[in-house]
């Protein structure tokens, strides 16, 4: 009788314990489960600035790289198996969960210098990739009444722009009309914060009207120039449309399904002649 009791019992246990088990991997599965469900809601996407691409070696600096280093960034980019999107892609992302590459990237270029569709096109077509401009429209309008489209020192005029905006290599967007070599969007303290509001409205309506002209869009995104940005700045780029705002912060940044805030500041990695990507997007 003893020993049937103690077979009852530690059958009993057993089957206690093999519940506490099964129930613990249960658990297990579903907080794993909704992880991954969570981390397919959220893409970390590494952004890179560029700005003039040169080949006169004395002209390199931290905002400049040469054919031949831009050539090694994407062809790194490529055999790596990253593959460039752009504005609409990130926002679709967001807004309606339209799925990304595994590896994207955005390319930016800041300024709108001629040199980068002189230069940099050419190569983008090669490696079958696609690039963000952000321009300033002062300088265009400059280039423009110029009337020359010089490599070493000219930016994109008008002409130019139009047919970017055909070659579905470039993805044109706003830099400012003219808060570049100024104070970016800095407040004027001799202004209220009304006046101030109103000028920077001014400001990005000038530069979406006539990107919209040349390129028959409204570009959806807007990089700070020089990186500094403030509250006032990004209610009024929402308020006008804009969908997305880039700083110059260094590092990546992560963009969420269903959060539109998560487009604005986005940080972005500054490229020049003697930067690794390798290092940058911390590849093994």
């Amino acid at each position: 009788m003893y020993f049937v009791l103690r077979a009852k019992k530690l059958l009993i246990l057993t089957i206690v314990i093999s519940t506490i088990i099964t129930l613990l991997i249960v658990i297990n599965t579903v907080v794993f489960a909704q992880k991954q469900i969570e981390n397919s809601n959220i893409i970390k996407i590494p952004v890179l600035m560029y700005h003039d691409v040169l080949k006169q070696r004395s002209r390199q600096n931290k905002y400049t790289t040469t054919p031949i280093k831009f050539e090694k960034d994407l062809k790194y980019l490529y055999d790596n198996e990253y593959k460039s999107v752009v504005i609409k892609d990130i926002v679709d992302f967001v807004e309606s969960g339209k799925a990304l590459p595994q590896k994207p990237v955005i390319i930016s270029f800041d300024d709108g210098h001629y040199n980068n569709v002189y230069y940099a096109e050419p190569l983008l077509a090669k490696y079958n990739m696609k690039a963000v401009m952000f321009i300033v429209g002062a300088f265009s309008e400059k280039s423009t009444l110029e009337g020359e489209q010089n490599p070493s020192y000219s930016y994109v005029n008008w002409d130019t722009l139009k047919s970017m905006s055909t070659n579905n290599l470039w993805d044109i967007q706003s830099h400012s009309w003219d808060l570049h070599g100024k104070k970016g969007v800095g407040k004027n303290m001799s202004k209220s914060n009304d006046e101030y509001s109103n000028f920077l409205k001014e400001d990005f309506l000038k530069i979406s009207d006539k990107i919209n002209e040349i390129t028959g869009k409204n570009p959806i995104a807007f990089a700070y120039p020089y990186g500094l940005t403030n509250d006032t700045a990004e209610e009024v780029l929402k308020e006008l449309g804009y969908k997305a705002t880039f700083t110059s912060f260094s590092g990546e940044s992560e963009i969420k399904k269903d959060d539109s805030n998560s487009l604005f500041g986005l940080c972005r990695f500054n490229c020049n002649e003697t930067t690794s990507l390798k290092d940058l997007l911390n590849e093994n």
